[in-house]
Formats: C-alpha cells, sequence, structure tokens
C-alpha cells in the first residue's frame, strides 16, 4: 500500500475571495494537477484543504476520483469556511493511492479500507494541530479520548514517570 504526494494546490477563489463556482476555472485546476501527473485527478485516495500552512480538512476519494469527490458541494461549503476561518489563500494536497505495478490506483464501489485508514490517521494528526478542524464524522472519539502523554493531555500530566517512560517506548 504506496501513496504518492501531491501539491499544494492553489485553490481557485472568486471576487469575494471564496471558492469559485466557475466551471472553467474548476477545470483549469485540474488541468494543473494533470500537468502535474497524468492520470492524478481521476486517482484515489487521502486529501487534505490548508489555509496558512495549517490543515482545515481531511478527506478521502475512493469510490470516486479526487476530480469528482474534492468539489463537491459539501466540500466548497468546507473550503470557504477554511477560507473565512484561516484568513488566506487555500491549497489541495492529494495523497495518491498507487497500485502494486506503480499506477494510480482508480474508485472502486467497495472503497479502500487503507484509504479509510489513512484518512482517520491524518484526522488525528491534524486535530492535533488545528483543534477547529472542520471534520465532525470520525473525530469525536478523537476529541474525546484522553491519554496522559498522548492524547489530549490534562496540563502536567506529561510529566508523571509512567507517561515519561510510555512515550520513551513509543518514541514520542
Amino acid at each position: 500500500m504506496r501513496y504518492t504526494v501531491h501539491g499544494p494546490f492553489l485553490l481557485p477563489r472568486n471576487i469575494d475571495g471564496l471558492f469559485t463556482r466557475e466551471a472553467t476555472e474548476k477545470a483549469a485546476f485540474w488541468d494543473e494537477v494533470e500537468t502535474s501527473e497524468y492520470g492524478l485527478s481521476d486517482g484515489v485516495g487521502a486529501y487534505l484543504i490548508s489555509v496558512r500552512n495549517v490543515v482545515w480538512y481531511v478527506g478521502l476519494a475512493e469510490k470516486q476520483s479526487f476530480r469528482k469527490e474534492c468539489f463537491s458541494a459539501h466540500k466548497v461549503t468546507k473550503i470557504d469556511s477554511a477560507i473565512r476561518r484561516g484568513s488566506g489563500n487555500a491549497f489541495l494536497h492529494l495523497l495518491a493511492k498507487r497500485t502494486p505495478t506503480d499506477r494510480i490506483a482508480s474508485p472502486s464501489c467497495n472503497g479502500y479500507r487503507d484509504v479509510q485508514f489513512l484518512e482517520n490517521s491524518l484526522i488525528g494528526i491534524a486535530l492535533e494541530r488545528n483543534p477547529e478542524l472542520l471534520n465532525k464524522s470520525d473525530t469525536a472519539i478523537l476529541r474525546e479520548i484522553e491519554v496522559p502523554g498522548l492524547f489530549n493531555s490534562p496540563p502536567h500530566s506529561g510529566k508523571l514517570k509512567s507517561v515519561r517512560s510510555l512515550k520513551q517506548i513509543l518514541g514520542v
């Protein structure tokens, strides 16, 4: 299960500063993606929307391509919200799933367990840096679980000998 990282790709904005609704600008965006690697826009994997080097949304494309998934109506709302909250340009990173022969994987009606795992892992990492992450599903447990020194640690809990030992053996 191998992935390649692509981006950042600057998302097009309209005159109001929000994500564009113009089909021609979206098409030009995907042409730029295709210039980076042919077939990438029709691939699958995980993607991240960021503003000012902070991730605001993590998504996955597995049953449909990046091209169809990233700009669906629901995602456009997320992009607009990220632009407003982050006060800047929005960027898209694509983590493309590769086949054993190193081609970009295609959508599957059954989905991909590794893409789902990757999305959840990226959500956990992004949530550590940005507690205002726009993802709602799959974040409840990550927002609530508390493990001293690892997840949502209470103040000063990382100083306990047992916590320091755990962090040492985990390499964190």
